[in-house]
């Protein structure tokens, strides 16, 4: 996965502006907490792009890992 931080952050901001669209309140709340922790991690980190997400759903609830596994096949459609 060699991607840019920006694009990431562009990519997790449409993201979450569709689940704001199409999905229910809740969704959108499970959703922005699944994926807030990538979020920062990657404004503080200078890790690779992968690691952080592996490593952001490693020490996630299994609710919030299926959000971000959402988020990837999501991510891979439109990149």
């Amino acid at each position: 996965m060699n991607i840019s931080q920006n694009k990431l952050q562009e990519i997790l901001t449409l993201y979450l502006n569709d689940v704001e669209d199409y999905g229910t309140l809740d969704e959108l709340i499970l959703a922005e907490s699944a994926l807030t922790p990538i979020k920062n991690l990657l404004t503080e980190s200078k890790k690779p792009i992968k690691q952080l997400i592996e490593q952001a759903f490693s020490i996630s609830e299994p609710k919030n890992q299926i959000v971000i596994a959402d988020f990837l096949k999501y991510f891979n459609q439109i990149k």
